[in-house]
């Protein structure tokens, strides 16, 4: 029996489309461990699946990260917010999440796979004394992060170079990796060396794309940009599956039905599970849409309780939908960005009207407009006049629900789990190919190549 190490950090959007890929690995005879942050024991012990559960600066409380770090609550979006985030939640609990990796590795030789924000696995491809898994499978998690010639900076949200571009885009890369992006890159060198491993030659975004041995990004080639330098194992593999959730449906439930058959248009509007702010986005969107001939349905998470009192007429509210029963259902999706549910919008055919700044928001705001699927409002604060005018075209543009539909076709296409199984199972067979195991060890991290 195969040995198969799972390791992510503790965010629930980090755990779940990695989990939701973990079935079709059991089901071909795979052991699994998994190592993530101990307030995940109980779900992985329903679901059989071994735990270790990260120690140290590895096990902070991901539940909401606003909270454990209440510095981060009022951070800008931009670069500095990216570094901060870089060094407190996924540099800083390196260490530790290498060492549960090894301690796990005495068990045995294992293929590890982990999101491509876990950097507890950077340490083996860059020579860290002890044992080494057979293979670093990252699976992406977010927009792809690293530099490119022909993209501006991860972050600024902003669409291909054309032209003369490519020598701005360029000049803000230098001048971010030089100033506010400095001192992640320091810091993970720093973690590395104390590691008694080489020091990254790529800065933390370029680091998680190219440093494990395959990558394979949650995404289909339609909603990702065209790259000059793109890893030698890039492959895109399309949307985690839904995890079924329990779900018991509200008291109006039959209404959203109704609408739908009826031909009324339905909304669905959501925040997601990171951004709280609910003057953000979710306020101002019941607003707006208050007086349209349409049936809202929102999601507010915890903070429902105090949104319920005073909904629009047209509006109805719950903590929590899952998106296998709502999207079938929905014309059109407000939200602030987040990238599983946007990708689930998309999946089902979708389009979308995007307001978000913050972590990958921008990006995956951009790629959507690019993708000729969305509305992009280009803020993480919308006026009730932008949401209004943007919901109406949404509803009416026929050219985006055919980039929604065109992208909806590629998603369909792909099966991320036998994809993940397939590239686990070339693995093995490497492994058992001493020559060919070493020679692939000693691969360059990097391969610039033309798309």
């Amino acid at each position: 029996m195969s040995r198969i190490l799972v390791a992510t950090t503790s965010q629930t959007g980090h755990v779940l489309p990695v989990l939701s890929l973990l079935p079709a690995l059991r089901e071909a005879g795979h052991d699994i461990t998994f190592i993530t942050g101990s307030r995940w024991a109980e779900k992985l012990r329903d679901k059989g699946i071994r735990h270790i559960p990260l120690t140290g600066k590895a096990d902070y409380d991901a539940a909401d990260v606003n909270v454990t770090f209440p510095e981060r609550r009022n951070a800008v979006p931009g670069p500095d917010f990216l570094d901060y985030d870089f060094r407190t939640l996924f540099i800083e609990p390196m260490a530790d999440q290498a060492r549960a990796i090894q301690g796990a590795l005495a068990e045995g030789p294992a293929v590890l796979i982990c999101n491509h924000m876990f950097a507890g696995g950077w340490p083996f491809r860059l020579g860290m004394p002890g044992p080494k898994p057979l293979a670093v499978i990252a699976l992406g998690i977010t927009p792809l992060m690293s530099s490119d010639p022909s993209l501006a900076p991860f972050g600024a949200g902003l669409p291909p170079a054309t032209g003369a571009e490519r020598a701005r885009y360029a000049g803000m890369q230098r001048a971010l990796d030089d100033g506010p992006l400095r001192p992640s890159h320091l810091l993970l060198n720093r973690e590395l060396r104390a590691l008694g491993a080489e020091i990254s030659p790529h800065p933390f975004m370029d680091a998680t794309t190219f440093l494990p041995d395959h990558f394979l990004q949650l995404s289909v080639p339609g909603l990702e940009y065209p790259r000059q330098h793109v890893p030698r194992d890039l492959r895109m593999i399309g949307s985690a599956p839904v995890v079924p959730q329990a779900f018991t449906p509200p008291a109006w439930w039959p209404e959203v039905v109704a609408a739908r058959a009826a031909g009324r248009p339905v909304i669905f509007v959501t925040q997601g599970t990171v951004a709280r702010d609910l003057d953000k986005l979710l306020r101002p969107t019941l607003a707006a849409l208050a007086g349209m001939d349409a049936l809202v349905v929102a999601t507010a998470g915890k903070m429902n309780d105090a949104m319920s009192e005073g909904l629009p007429a047209n509006a109805r509210m719950t903590d929590y939908l899952p998106y296998e029963r709502i999207l079938p259902l929905a014309d059109l999706v407000v939200t602030n960005g987040g990238y599983g549910g946007v990708q689930q919008a998309l999946c089902h055919g979708v389009p979308l009207v995007l307001a978000g700044l913050s972590e990958d928001k921008a990006e995956v705001a951009a790629r959507v407009e690019w993708a000729g699927a969305g509305i992009n409002l280009r803020t993480d604060r919308p006026s009730v006049e932008q949401i209004a005018s943007a919901v109406r075209r949404g509803l009416q543009d026929v050219a985006l629900k055919a980039g929604a539909a065109a992208l909806s076709r590629e998603y369909r296409a792909l099966d991320p789990a036998r994809e993940l199984a397939g590239v686990v199972g070339e693995v093995l067979a490497r492994a058992r190919k001493p020559g060919e195991q070493e020679q692939r060890a000693n691969r360059p991290v990097l391969q610039a190549v033309s798309l």
